[in-house]
């Protein structure tokens, strides 16, 4: 399951979405990026965008790292800090999460 044969990009998509909501994020973009082959395995990179305040970013992060696969989070960017009304902080970031399969295998469908 850490380095599946098949990208499942669509599973990959889901969880990452589902780990966004439920750490309170507003998704502002998901974008995925061309697998880019290794001898040894592909990389399939994902650009995302998203908004929430540090410690919902904080959990975002941890809760990826509990995911099944191999993830890694990567040029993280975090730009305009703003108050909002209530006080709090919120930030925009900018990450590439690139989950791995196993080199050699072909994508079937996903």
């Amino acid at each position: 399951r850490v380095l599946p044969e098949d990208a499942e990009i669509a599973a990959f998509l889901q969880d990452l979405n589902r780990v966004a909501e439920l750490s309170g994020l507003e998704i502002r973009l998901v974008e995925p990026r061309p697998e880019e082959q290794t001898e040894m395995y592909a990389k399939i990179p994902v650009a995302l965008a998203v908004t929430g305040r540090f410690h919902q970013l904080g959990k975002f992060f941890y809760n990826v790292s509990k995911l099944d696969r191999a993830i890694s989070m990567e040029n993280i960017r975090m730009s305009r800090p703003r108050a909002l009304s209530t006080g709090e902080v919120v930030l925009d970031v900018d990450v590439r999460a690139t989950t791995y399969r196993r080199a050699g295998s072909e994508e079937k469908g996903n």
